[in-house]
């Protein structure tokens, strides 16, 4: 009998450990301390990280300062690691962003947001449960 292995590369991705919510929110991007905040548009958002378009060119592994409204009354202001610069989409970059230090208050409101059916969550998955971040 001959075993086959499973060969493992760079393209290989994990499963997603949260779910997206697909969205189409505008959202302030702030590249270092100095540089003044870009618009964006996010795609998609997890507890995790998200999914934003933005004429902006960044690149793999840049910190972000994130500052969106999630409805009327959630205010966020993340930061976050570019883990992933795909194609250009006309005259916009595509990112995908995770989410760094996210306090366990932020969470659970991002958490509540996302998992709640008024704003088009249509699954029966709970959220992963809130970890803090390993240094």
């Amino acid at each position: 009998m001959r075993l086959v292995q499973a060969v493992t590369t760079s393209k290989t991705r994990s499963p997603r450990r949260s779910p997206r919510l697909p969205l189409k929110v505008s959202a302030q991007l702030r590249v270092g301390d100095r540089q003044p905040a870009i618009a964006v548009s996010l795609r998609n958002i997890s507890v995790g990280g998200a999914s934003m378009v933005s004429q902006a060119r960044l690149r793999n592994n840049d910190r972000v300062s994130l500052s969106l409204m999630l409805g009327s009354t959630l205010k966020f202001d993340l930061r976050a690691r570019v883990v992933h610069a795909g194609p250009r989409e006309g005259l916009h970059f595509k990112y995908g962003l995770k989410f760094l230090a996210l306090s366990e208050s932020d969470y659970n409101r991002l958490s509540g947001f996302i998992h709640d059916p008024q704003n088009g969550w249509q699954f029966d998955a709970p959220p992963p449960p809130w970890e803090p971040e390993s240094a």
